[in-house]
């Protein structure tokens, strides 16, 4: 049991100091909330959402049951009070989540523009999230309920993390929305096709080895691994209540204890065997699967491979031919995202880096431009976006935005004339379609959609404007001018609307189980096949000439860029509703069917509350964990191979943080000893609100040390005189408070993050400082640089040891790549003041100035970072106050003389940093997975302008250079890395440095054990 609650108290350390992990962002602070509620679940939503919000509540209500169905528990089964629903309409990204600590349900209400399923979204996101809130539910079931007295609703964090993990909790609720309707992941061709294509040319890696990330091999999410496990252990072992089982095998031996590897004991009741020969197999099942659909659809077309094989992993998507240039978004491990244009060769010239989150490109050939739209984030709120209309012209690096605000995705440019047409998704829900002016991106007009469809594109026919929307059926094709419909819907996914040069409309879709190409007549209705490939392709478009199909094809090191003769493509007419059927989603299904009947499960009868105003101000200290041990959330967080052991101490800790994020904190209360062994009484109080434009931040600790009085003394020693602090205990507990003001202004775009950060700090303590009064100390000599202090202390002239600081950070940088170590290219600067208040006479205020930068090294893996520090003492105070201590890495003990002696300092430094040996080994997993080695190199080098007020040396310099080799472990929720360092000082004032901090070695070695949260 000891063993149990280490265990359990350094999970809950490691989920408190990862704690922003829950905070999604702030929602703008202007914003007004209502909120109802139902029986089961508890909704929070801005003002002017009702009709939303109902819908969510009934949807939520409907799915309940039957998402309970294979695991043993329904959505809030084992709470009293409702579910905390919050729903996000000013995000521009679809999502959603569920999280513990606090307790909630977190719904990004606006659909996928890009990529959605055929599945109408608010479906989709109440099947899945509500199976993710049933699987929680065993984290307050049989005797783990008692465990929440300790914890609070940090305990299911912590079981989370040791029972599933995230790839059985996506997998699991991936397989839940496959197999309670007719769409889903499971039915969707782009989830697998990687997994598809890497078996069947002979990729087995174990199931680890698909479960953790690699920077040598592509990796699919973990949504992927955990589907086929799922579903494979549901399908191919006949084991429709896998999950229920494994939830019920937590409980079975009805003690409190942990039990210890249940996932593998309930893959090995439903098969026999462990879970890498288990995966096997179902590798194989699904591997069979599609194979026989190779058989059915060949023979396939011709492909020739334009661009080349890379080193490391690499996508082209969105291929636009511009005029008679031919541009593309290339997604790379080495480099990141960025727009490239290709040559007839195939070579390929980088034009700009490029946002992630962005439409296909459109040519325009009537406004000689490219264009997409883009999400832009808000400056401040990071839980508002907007999505906006770039325009490029083709000979430049610089694009144009033509629209300011609004939701506005994928642009359809009018070929005849200057107008674009764009779908808009509205804050309170339904979608549009939005007709702009192609040079201003004025709107001009605008249809709304019925609230049955989602608009998702748009294409020119005939003077008419064809869309592609979602229903309850799936993907259709419908005439914007009343959406009727011209193709109609089916369980299957279109994307890519383009005219054809013969006046058709051409289309992508998952028809066969694989994307192929489509032509429509939309006059008669006619229907062709116009590809037909085994693997299936993306991101079409045609040569000038219309002689050649350019697109992409999917191989295991690359989505490379392929072209086939217009000649050689097959023309086969089709009948849309005749589509591909999925073996194993429909067996998932026909089980949950069989399950249902069986137990004639209904959903139940619920009420609904009417919409209520929220009290933000009510809500705003919600506390919901709690932790029998004193966690320091900054000591935990950046926590090292020195502090492992003290990071908790004996105490408790108390949590809170409001629903809405804007409100989070902590009460800690630590028994503690001093330097003399003595116990005493710790308090610590944390809070951050971030509900308006600047975010607060206040933190005050009790008692942590005595509080001292401290004084100046003037030594005089053999002719010369120095100066030093000496102080005294007080006998009173010590009392700091600090107040810390910061604005975290994002200017991300094109690929870029950007931002500005000013702040402002004040820092107030209970000690005191006899700021006049300057005692003269006189000592014949220094006696192996150790100076004894002593005579009286008066207490005339006392100012309270207090500080302030203002700084100014910004920066610009591009993304690290996926097997990148730093950003490829980046800046960043800060400068600031610091000053201690009232004490001018003896602490000087200081200037600071900072700046740091990435570059490329010598190959993609491979970076460098430099950097440059310099602080300047303003004034002849004795002393100078500090920014940061500027000593070269290595030399550690000896910053409060550095400080003190030195009023000028400047740090110049130099890293280079590799990634090495990417073995992606498994051989101990689950318990270690070594994903790849980092090695670093650095040097520091630190100059210093001495004082004549102290006599250590008037100017010199201190120097560290060496290395740090560390593996990368990568099969915890973070990163870990562990290795050794090694570092050679010197310098010219370091033998006299040493004399008055002896802990100062010529060579420094250290173990590196550092958590990435």
């Amino acid at each position: 049991m000891k063993r149990q609650f280490a265990i359990i108290s350094f999970l809950c350390m490691c989920i408190c100091a990862n704690a922003q992990f829950y905070v999604h962002g702030d929602n703008p602070g202007k914003v007004k909330w209502n909120h109802l509620k139902t029986n089961d679940f508890h909704l929070i939503y801005p003002v002017g959402n009702d009709s939303l919000a109902r819908c969510y509540a009934e949807a939520l209500e409907a799915v309940r049951i039957p998402v309970s169905q294979t695991v043993g528990y329904a959505p809030n089964c084992n709470y009293r009070r409702p579910m905390p629903v919050i729903l996000h309409s000013f995000n521009a990204y679809s999502n959603g989540s569920v999280a513990w600590a606090p307790r909630r349900m977190d719904l990004f209400t606006m659909p996928d523009p890009y990529r959605p399923e055929p599945f109408p979204w608010i479906k989709e996101l109440a099947t899945h999230e509500s199976r993710h809130v049933a699987q929680m539910q065993f984290v307050h079931d049989h005797d783990y309920r008692i465990a929440g007295l300790f914890f609070g609703e940090l305990w299911a964090g912590a079981m989370a993390a040791l029972y599933g993990g995230s790839y059985f909790f996506e997998g699991d609720a991936v397989v839940a929305e496959t197999a309670l309707s007719k769409y889903g992941r499971g039915r969707n061709a782009d989830f697998l096709e990687y997994m598809m294509v890497a078996f069947d040319n002979g990729d087995w890696r174990d199931w680890y080895g698909w479960r953790y990330q690699s920077v040598k091999r592509f990796t699919p999410d973990h949504y992927k691994v955990g589907y086929m496990t799922v579903a494979g252990m549901r399908t191919v072992y006949n084991d429709p209540m896998f999950s229920a089982r494994f939830y019920s095998n937590i409980f079975r031996n009805k003690t409190w204890q942990l039990p210890v590897n249940v996932m593998g004991k309930t893959v090995k009741e439903a098969s026999g065997k462990n879970i890498k020969k288990s995966f096997r197999e179902i590798q194989e099942s699904f591997l069979a699967d599609w194979r026989s659909g190779f058989e059915e659809r060949g023979p396939f077309m011709p492909m020739d491979t334009l661009s080349s094989k890379p080193r490391r992993y690499e996508s082209y998507k969105s291929l636009c031919m511009a005029g008679d240039r031919f541009f593309a978004i290339r997604e790379s491990y080495e480099r990141g995202t960025e727009l490239v244009e290709v040559g007839k060769d195939g070579k390929v010239k980088v034009v700009r880096p490029f946002a992630g989150n962005t439409s296909d490109l459109i040519w325009s050939e009537a406004l000689g431009k490219l264009m997409w739209s883009e999400t832009i984030q808000d400056p401040r709120w990071e839980m508002k976006q907007s999505s906006v209309i770039m325009t490029l012209d083709p000979g430049s690096r610089k694009p144009r935005q033509i629209t300011h605000e609004g939701r506005l995705f994928n642009p359809a440019p009018d070929p005849q004339g200057r107008h674009i047409a764009v779908t808009s998704y509205p804050v309170q829900g339904g979608s549009e379609l939005l007709i702009l002016d192609g040079q201003s991106g004025a709107e001009l007009s605008s249809l709304r959609a019925p609230d049955s469809l989602q608009v998702v594109e748009a294409v020119w026919d005939r003077g008419r404007i064809l869309v592609s929307a979602i229903s309850e059926a799936g993907f259709g094709i419908y005439s914007a001018d009343g959406f009727t419909p011209i193709l109609n819907p089916a369980p299957v996914a279109i994307r890519q609307l383009r005219n054809a040069e013969d006046g058709r409309i051409l289309f992508l879709s998952d028809r066969t189980g694989v994307n192929e190409l489509y032509a429509l007549d939309a006059q008669t209705g006619s229907l062709e096949q116009v590809s037909n490939s085994k693997y299936g392709i993306s991101d079409y478009t045609y040569s000038r000439t219309g002689e050649k199909l350019y697109y992409t094809a999917l191989a295991p090191e690359a989505r490379y860029i392929c072209s086939t003769a217009v000649s050689s493509l097959p023309r086969n007419k089709v009948n849309f509703s005749d589509f591909h059927h999925y073996a194993i989603a429909d067996r998932l299904s026909a089980q949950e069917d069989s399950i249902a009947a069986s137990k004639v499960l209904e959903p139940k009868a619920f009420d609904m509350t009417k919409p209520k105003r929220y009290s933000k101000l009510g809500h705003l200290f919600h506390i919901h964990s709690w932790i029998p041990v004193y966690v320091d959330y900054d000591e935990v967080k950046n926590i090292s191979f020195e502090n492992i052991t003290t990071a908790a101490n004996a105490g408790a800790t108390v949590m809170f943080q409001n629903h809405l994020g804007s409100m989070t904190g902590m009460f800690g209360y630590a028994l503690k000893s001093d330097e003399h062994g003595k116990l005493h009484n710790m308090g610590h109080l944390k809070l951050k609100y971030s509900g308006r434009y600047p975010v607060i931040e206040a933190n005050v600790t009790v008692n942590a040390s005595e509080a001292s009085q401290y004084q100046l003394y003037r030594i005089q020693s053999s002719g010369k005189a120095s100066y030093a602090n000496g102080f005294k205990k007080m006998g009173i507990p010590g009392v700091e408070a600090s107040l810390k003001a910061y604005l975290p202004l994002n200017f991300s775009s094109g690929g870029w993050q950007r931002g500005i950060i000013p702040t402002i700090s004040y820092t107030c303590t209970n000690s005191m400082y006899s700021a006049s009064t300057r005692h003269t100390i006189k000592m014949p000599a220094i006696n192996n640089g150790k100076q004894s202090f002593f005579g009286g202390y008066d207490n005339g002239n006392n100012v309270l040891m207090q500080r302030a600081q203002a700084s100014l950070r910004a920066y610009s940088m591009r993304p690290t790549a996926k097997s990148g170590v730093y950003p490829r290219w980046g800046i960043g600067a800060e400068t600031g003041i610091t000053a201690r208040l009232g004490l001018s006479e003896v602490f000087s205020p200081a200037v600071f100035g900072y700046m740091y930068g990435y570059v490329p090294g010598l190959i993609p893996e491979h970076g460098i970072k430099l950097s440059a520090l310099v602080q300047q003492q303003l004034g002849k105070a004795v002393f100078g106050e500090n920014y940061a201590s500027i000593l070269p890495r290595g030399l550690n003990g000896a910053s409060a003389i550095i400080s003190a002696v030195y009023p000028t300092q400047a740090k110049i430094s130099a890293n280079y940093k590799m990634s090495i040996l990417p073995i992606d080994w498994t051989g101990l997993s689950p318990v270690l997975y070594i994903r790849n080695f980092e090695l670093e190199g650095h040097f520091d080098g630190g100059f210093y302008s001495g004082s004549k007020l102290n006599s250590l040396a008037n100017s010199g310099m201190l120097y560290s250079a060496g290395a740090e080799l560390c593996a990368v472990i990568g099969n915890l929720p973070f990163d870990i890395r562990a290795g050794v360092s090694w570092s050679y000082n010197g310098g010219n004032i370091y033998d006299a440095l040493k004399t008055l901090a002896t802990d100062i070695q010529r060579n420094s070695f250290g173990i590196v054990f550092s958590v990435d949260f």
